[in-house]
């Protein structure tokens, strides 16, 4: 005799729907879910998982786990996993405290493993860096290298980190790109070669996206730097990251894009909370939440960042770029201590998400 496994044909379909229900006194909000099945499908084939949890990002939590992977790859997927890894041990702790522990060693193991990986890209010498490569013995990516020093200062206690072959060196490398004319020059510019992503490399706006992304890769872990002291802490880095913030704000002033507005105005909002831009009022703030930069969904519950035809307007489903834009609106808000304001941005990023916790891409997860 022999056991056989019957599967129903065709292709298997997933798809994930998110509601938030914020309890108002004794009596709660009432949400009506509808399940649309699609044309076609095999009777008996279709199942349906309604999951309850405590916390605003939803069954994304739960997925967590299945996104915990060993890093591997080029420079740059490595990287992504990296920050991946210490993402989810950072929100986790957040929740719990602590890390389970199953959790804790897989994550501890991939981090030590994937740094090792990433020296593998590092150009210079043990304690003086010349930033990263996407591929070993090609050129420095400035994208990659500002990308590298924002995860690795966001690394878990527990994990070792060695100050001055990762955070420290390479601090200074990037504070090195910054170019300016004189001290009263407010034309500044951040050196940008090697490799990068389409928005920093070649969209019409990419002197102010790139700039933008230097400032949120410094500022984001100015203070939790622990090699050193921050960033801010020296008038002379403070002189060069305020011309940084404000050549930044006066390029957002002429941009009329929407998708990356949002990273932007996040940028200049971190450079007004550490102190470089005390003479921008909320006026000259360069976010918009207007119909062409913000959607919202019939019943007003969801609101996301627009990427003109990168998203789906009729099922609400967005882009791998609309799921980044958003997520850097939500950031924004937040920074401004509006956490009421930027719910339903959050309730829309936990509904893109996948049944595996992820969403479109490994850049916007």
């Amino acid at each position: 005799q022999k056991s056989l496994l019957v599967q129903s044909g065709g292709e298997k379909i997933v798809d994930t729907s998110s509601v938030l229900i914020m309890l108002k006194g004794k009596s709660g909000d009432k949400t009506v879910m509808r399940v649309e099945l699609p044309d076609g499908f095999i009777p008996g084939s279709h199942a349906l998982k309604l999951v309850a949890v405590g916390d605003i990002l939803g069954e994304a939590v739960a997925g967590i786990s299945s996104l915990i992977q060993l890093p591997s790859g080029c420079g740059e997927q490595n990287m992504h996993k990296i920050a991946i890894n210490v993402f989810s041990a950072n929100y986790i702790t957040s929740l719990y405290d602590e890390l389970p522990e199953n959790l804790d060693y897989n994550i501890r193991h991939n981090l030590n493993i994937g740094l090792q990986q990433q020296f593998a890209y590092r150009r210079g010498s043990t304690s003086y860096s010349n930033g990263y490569s996407v591929f070993k013995g090609g050129e420095t990516s400035h994208w990659l290298t500002a990308f590298v020093h924002k995860i690795v200062a966001l690394f878990p206690d527990e994990v070792f980190v060695p100050c001055n072959t990762a955070i420290n060196s390479d601090r200074d490398y990037l504070l090195r790109q910054i170019r300016y004319a004189g001290t009263r020059d407010y034309t500044t510019s951040v050196t940008r070669d090697g490799w990068a992503p389409y928005q920093y490399k070649y969209h019409r706006n990419k002197d102010l996206h790139w700039n933008s992304y230097f400032l949120i890769s410094m500022l984001e872990s100015n203070g939790v730097n622990r090699c050193g002291s921050t960033l801010t802490d020296s008038s002379y880095n403070s002189d060069r990251l305020g011309k940084v913030c404000n050549a930044t704000l006066d390029m957002a002033s002429r941009s009329d894009d929407c998708c990356y507005h949002h990273m932007v105005a996040y940028s200049i909002q971190l450079c007004k909370d550490h102190g470089l831009l005390n003479h921008v009022d909320r006026r000259d703030m360069p976010f918009r939440d207007d119909g062409k930069c913000m959607g919202s969904s019939t019943d007003g519950k969801y609101k996301f960042a627009t990427c003109e035809e990168n998203l789906e307007f009729e099922s609400v489903r967005g882009s791998s770029k609309s799921i980044e834009a958003t997520g850097y609106a939500a950031l924004y808000i937040m920074q401004k201590e509006r956490i009421e304001d930027s719910l339903p941005m959050i309730m829309w990023l936990a509904s893109q998400r996948n049944e595996n916790g992820g969403f479109r891409s490994s850049q916007d997860t």
